[in-house]
């Protein structure tokens, strides 16, 4: 989750001007008006993650352009939209396109999707969150997995959030946040305490209890934003957020 917004799902939005991502909704329209189309869908985006579909329109149009299919994409997984669910199978169809955006396509197409579209998606999820030949996109689509909830995904999480050397064993804890919060919990909590471990690990396992918010995993929070490390303003942040 962003620190920057609760209900901001991790993006490219993280790239948005900073502007644009401390306006309020109210300035995010306002934008949608003016003549820049990067900053118009950039709004159209921020938008969609705040659940405003005040730019869905920019965000449609977006999908059919290469330099913003992602973003469009995956802002209309937020706002469940199912117009473009024939332009995200079309994505998934085409070869030597980037696998970044395949995966939003695959996450559309679980999200908002049903049936074949659903299975199809999924496949292509798992399919790639096992390749570990290539790990280029591996990394989204372990917490895509999370984000649009694949039960099927369970047992290859864990598999990874197991494996401390594996890359994307953080992005595992914050899947598994989401799809197994009680079974993740305690690893959660002592990680996220454990001032031996990798300060990366860590933080990922700061943003995972994040993910669960409620009672027990806000003391955790509470107890970590005590420190005076990297890893405490993390769980301060959160804590405030």
């Amino acid at each position: 989750m962003s620190l920057l917004f609760p209900q901001l799902p991790d993006g490219p939005v993280a790239d948005f001007d900073p502007e644009l991502l401390e306006a309020t909704v109210e300035e995010l329209i306002a934008v949608l008006e003016e003549q820049d189309g990067g900053r118009r869908l950039a709004a159209a985006a921020l938008l969609a993650a705040h659940g405003n579909d005040a730019g869905r329109e920019i965000l449609r149009e977006g999908v059919e352009e290469d330099a913003s299919t992602y973003v469009a994409l995956e802002a209309l997984r937020w706002l469940e939209d199912d117009h473009c669910l024939p332009w995200a199978r079309d994505v998934l169809g085409r070869r030597l396109l980037s696998p970044f955006v395949q995966a939003q396509a695959a996450a559309l197409l679980i999200a908002v999707g049903e049936g074949a579209d659903r299975e199809r998606g999924t496949a292509h999820l798992l399919e790639r969150a096992r390749n570990r030949t290539r790990d280029d996109d591996r990394g989204l689509v372990v917490e895509l997995l999370g984000e649009v909830g694949v039960e099927a995904a369970l047992e290859e999480l864990e598999k990874t959030a197991a494996a401390v050397a594996d890359p994307f064993c953080g992005a595992a804890l914050k899947a598994l946040a989401r799809l197994d919060p009680e079974g993740v919990r305690e690893r959660l909590s002592a990680l996220a305490r454990d001032g031996a471990a990798d300060t990366d690990l860590r933080c990922d396992a700061v943003e995972a209890l994040s993910i669960l918010d409620d009672e027990a995993a806000r003391a955790v929070l509470l107890e970590v934003a005590g420190g005076d490390d990297i890893v405490a303003d993390l769980a301060q942040g959160l804590v405030e957020d």
